[in-house]
């Protein structure tokens, strides 16, 4: 809590469970809840005049108002530029889909299958063996039983696939995986496979937050209502509909401008 940020006492909230508790446990919350409160009051107005916090406070009511108004009435969106871009982005999704899938030659697939295993053999189940060998060829068996096709948005399967194409993956994930982050790729750019995931990645991504779900989300004058709010750490403006960094293109990668599908009403500019 913002009490433990100024003073030097334990995290308490962290003691209760939200509505749960008997009435004397409820009553201390609230209790220390409002002390803290209370104290924090002088610090706090020492912060706010430090930082001229005012002033940001002065432009988010500012800001408030444009985002009252760009809610009630709508941003245009053209219909014509959604459906050209679905045009350009469907086939690529595809066409990546198969060059990825293609890597997956007949050669390759012991080796993918081993390492799919060995990957989901890193989070044991309640009924699992302690033996991680054990645990592998469980998973293996039962990898080779449920695969139909690759699945491009399972990590586990990108991380079987790049392995056994004999990309070298060794950044690890907090809960002890084999990261595919971006970073992690891109120093990889190089390898065909790699850069075929991360072109695909950026297209599916592109394509599924900007592109896709417009239609849907306009009303019947294709005008989208974004709904805002504020950050309570950053203090940073949000959309629920993102509206704030759409792409704005790229002539060297060949990426379309998701830009374009936002026009002006009709009689302005």
């Amino acid at each position: 809590s913002a009490v433990a940020s100024f003073f030097p006492t334990p995290p308490w909230k962290s003691e209760f469970r939200s509505g749960e508790g008997t009435t004397a446990e409820l009553l201390r919350y609230n209790a220390m809840d409002a002390l803290g409160t209370a104290r924090l009051k002088a610090p706090l107005e020492l912060c706010l005049k430090k930082n001229e916090a005012e002033r940001t406070y002065a432009m988010d009511m500012r800001m408030s108002v444009i985002a009252k108004r760009m809610s009630a009435w709508g941003v245009p969106v053209s219909r014509a530029e959604n459906a050209r871009l679905a045009a350009h982005f469907v086939p690529l999704i595809e066409k990546l889909d198969g060059e990825i899938t293609g890597f997956l030659s007949s050669d390759r697939k012991d080796r993918f299958f081993e390492t799919l295993a060995l990957e989901r053999a890193k989070r044991r189940r309640k009924d699992d063996a302690e033996d991680m060998a054990t645990r592998q060829a469980v998973r293996l068996e039962e990898a080779k039983d449920a695969f139909e096709e690759l699945n491009l948005n399972s990590s586990d399967q990108i991380v079987a696939l790049l392995k056994a194409c004999g990309v070298p993956l060794f950044a690890i994930t907090p809960k002890g995986k084999t990261s595919t982050r971006k970073d992690v790729l891109e120093s990889m750019a190089g390898n065909p496979t790699v850069r075929a995931i991360l072109n695909y990645r950026e297209a599916s991504k592109l394509y599924d937050t900007f592109v896709r779900p417009l239609p849907r989300l306009v009303d019947h004058a294709w005008r989208l209502h974004p709904n805002w709010n504020i950050a309570a750490i950053t203090g940073r403006w949000r959309s629920s509909v993102n509206v704030q960094n759409w792409h704005r293109g790229s002539k060297r990668k060949g990426t379309p401008n998701l830009r374009a599908q936002v026009v002006a009403p009709e009689g302005r500019i």
